[in-house]
């Protein structure tokens, strides 16, 4: 039998021999090339990235990634070959392969691609950070073998990527009245890590003021309060917000009182601003002194265009000069307004009055704009509303050093914020130094700045300036509105206002 098993294997290996001598096996022919790879697996690391692998081949392949992983696979030369690899969530190692068929066979060689385990996965520098009521900022670094990104903050921090490997977080100043805590998370997509952000309260530096918009105004206004002796903020509707504030000041030497009525409107949500008449009636308004421009007090005017045009009005102001009211001796002028006017879309008056005067406008685009007129003159075929007004009193963010003649008298100004999506709208009054004692160009500047505003012009004042909110009751007066002559509350009927609408 031992003898039989020799025989067969030697006859096996004769026959093989005479077949390879001849050319004939098929395996010898298909192997007629050269392939094989300079390394075999190919190390990468756990942050991924592009990586090249070399080769040594007399023949065509095409190669292609059979691991999810592993993508953009290109034949880059005959020898060499690129491709992409995701960074390794895993703290262990892994292995891919990248397959090359042969042209003209079936023949298919595999690259191992071999990726090192994560250092450890997502990791931040701090676990947690504190800031001061003022504010400030913080740069914390992020180490992570797969992309991250901010996936949620509280509303009053700030959270930016600012490269790879660093996160910063910031945080304005406290004006909420008591300590915030909150979480900024960054996630991979298969990681999600935390850090805890908190920030003190400190109402001593708020001279008083109890609501959010209060300490915003005390705050930013600087030295121009001495102590808040009263202030109120609500919200009519969302994206309006009113803040009615009585402070003492030491701006003009001696300690007196002073109270401001303010309007801040997110015309980039549901509300936005427009021009009011007597009546809501185009015709109303004249473009020369040979008719008589009419007259109707603000709150008559809010009145009439809730009525005509059949939408929600939350409250409203005052407007442009006119000539012709009873503290002005130019009655002939028949009330003309000072600058221009624009009612949904429509021109209505188109001069101005001398150098100074300005325009507000919301745009077709529901932007709002300070112009002067020479920007007018550029955009104005592009504006919704408008009304004029007179002196600039904060340009590009700079307060203004120009002095009104005399601060006893009430004042009304407007200023745009500089992405021109919120409107900040101020009513001063004055003529009652138990009351209130006005304010000059510089000092409406600095108020509206520090309610955000970059760019504000001065109103029409004095006896016209008028604050109305609708309320239960309707449009209610919440301003003193006072004359000149025996300093009585009088609600002065005016040519235009602004409205603050539903859009």
């Amino acid at each position: 039998m031992k003898d039989l098993l020799l025989n067969m294997l030697l006859a096996i290996t004769i026959a093989g021999s005479m077949i390879s001598c001849n050319g004939e096996n098929p395996d010898e022919q298909q192997k007629e090339y050269s392939f094989m790879f300079a390394e075999n697996p190919v190390m990468v690391s756990s942050a991924g990235g592009e990586f090249t692998a070399m080769l040594i081949s007399d023949v065509e392949y095409t190669p292609t990634s059979r691991t999810d992983w592993i993508t953009d696979v290109t034949a880059q030369a005959a020898d060499i070959i690129s491709f992409k690899v995701a960074a390794n969530p895993s703290e262990t190692s892994r292995d891919g392969k990248i397959a090359f068929l042969i042209q003209g066979t079936e023949d298919i060689h595999e690259l191992t691609v071999r990726q090192a385990a994560s250092a450890g996965g997502l990791k931040t520098g701090k676990e947690s950070v504190e800031f001061e009521v003022t504010g400030g900022e913080e740069e914390i670094t992020v180490s992570s073998p797969a992309n991250w990104e901010i996936s949620g903050h509280p509303d009053w921090v700030t959270a930016t990527k600012k490269n790879s490997s660093a996160l910063v977080i910031s945080t304005d100043v406290n004006y909420s009245g008591v300590t915030q805590n909150g979480e900024v998370s960054i996630s991979t997509a298969t990681e999600k890590v935390t850090i805890k952000v908190s920030q003190k309260n400190d109402n001593s530096i708020f001279a008083g003021a109890s609501t959010p918009m209060g300490r915003r105004f005390a705050y930013n206004t600087g030295d121009l309060v001495n102590i808040v002796t009263t202030d109120r903020s609500y919200s009519p509707t969302e994206g309006v917000d009113v803040l009615e504030i009585k402070y003492t000041s030491k701006v003009s030497g001696s300690v007196l009182p002073y109270y401001a009525y303010i309007f801040e409107v997110k015309i980039d949500g549901d509300v936005t601003i427009a021009a009011t008449s007597r009546n809501d009636d185009d015709s109303e308004i004249k473009a020369t002194s040979e008719e008589v421009t009419g007259l109707q007090t603000v709150r008559d005017q809010l009145a009439a265009i809730k009525t005509s045009r059949g939408k929600e009005v939350y409250g409203g102001v005052n407007g442009d000069f006119f000539l012709g009211s009873s503290d002005i001796s130019a009655e002939s002028a028949n009330n003309l307004l000072q600058g221009v006017m624009y009612k949904r879309g429509v021109c209505l008056k188109d001069s101005f009055h001398d150098k100074h005067c300005t325009v507000f406008a919301i745009m077709k685009d529901g932007t709002a704009r300070i112009l002067t007129q020479s920007a007018y003159q550029n955009v104005k075929s592009d504006i919704q509303e408008a009304i004029g007004g007179r002196q600039e009193v904060l340009t590009s963010g700079a307060v203004t050093t120009a002095k009104a003649s005399s601060k006893t008298d009430p004042r009304t100004a407007i200023g745009v914020s500089a992405d021109r999506n919120k409107v900040i709208i101020l009513v001063m009054d004055g003529r009652k130094e138990s009351h209130s004692n006005g304010a000059d160009y510089s000092e409406l500047g600095r108020i509206l700045k520090a309610m955000g505003a970059y760019n504000g012009i001065n109103l029409d004042g004095g006896g016209s300036s008028t604050f109305a909110v609708n309320s239960s009751a309707g449009f209610e007066l919440r301003n003193e509105p006072r004359s000149k002559k025996d300093g009585a509350i009088t609600e002065r009927a005016v040519v235009n206002g602004l409205a603050i609408i539903q859009k």
